[in-house]
């Protein structure tokens, strides 16, 4: 297992990162967390699904221990490289995806943009 992590120094943000992987098995899985402790987060991740027979995200989280994925959110996608985004507005967060363009996992970049100087609403 690998991790990249950045904390965060403002509640206005966003985050973007281009990643190619191709998952085999459904416990391999790659993507955007927003992490607060090992009993919540949320995260947007390209893993393979048993059910669908192919490659999928889909947003999981953990809130207070309690694991729940956002079926609605689930889509097939191709192996190919992914651009994921996380923008974080205050009390909201919204994930995005999109297509443009042998390991784990391969991130062509990571980057993080904050407003300092915007008041919490």
């Amino acid at each position: 297992m690998s991790i990249l992590a950045r904390k965060l120094t403002s509640v206005y943000a966003t985050i973007t990162t281009k990643m190619e992987f191709v998952p085999e098995v459904h416990q391999h899985s790659a993507g955007p967390i927003i992490y607060y402790d090992n009993m919540n987060y949320i995260n947007l991740r390209k893993y393979y699904s048993e059910t669908l027979g192919q490659s999928v995200i889909s947003i999981i989280a953990l809130e207070n221990g309690v694991k729940t994925e956002f079926v609605n959110t689930r889509k097939a996608v191709d192996n190919v490289p992914i651009y994921f985004r996380l923008e974080i507005r205050g009390k909201h967060s919204q994930f995005y995806w999109g297509y443009d363009g042998e390991h784990y996992a391969d991130f062509d970049f990571f980057e993080y943009v904050a407003k300092e100087d915007c008041p919490v609403e």
